[in-house]
């Protein structure tokens, strides 16, 4: 797919104003008990079960879905 410089530039820049957003939504109680799954949009009362390893990994594996949508919306308006 080629994509012209500026529209990399505004598909960046929309993906940087969707992480901003993200960020500042974060639970301040789950960031300050473990930033990973605060900045991955998991809430507060989020039961994790597992070792610490599986859980490390499954907040590795996951993707905040407003990050998702962001993307798909950005891939969707440069396709089509």
């Amino acid at each position: 797919m080629n994509i012209s410089p500026a529209r990399r530039e505004e598909i960046r820049a929309g993906l940087q104003r969707d992480f901003d957003r993200i960020f500042d939504e974060v639970d301040p109680a789950v960031y300050e008990r473990d930033p990973a799954a605060a900045l991955q949009g998991f809430p507060a009362s989020y039961r994790w079960h597992g070792t610490e390893s599986q859980i490390a990994q499954m907040v590795a594996n996951a993707m905040p879905r407003e990050l998702a949508g962001a993307i798909a919306g950005s891939l969707a308006a440069g396709c089509c």
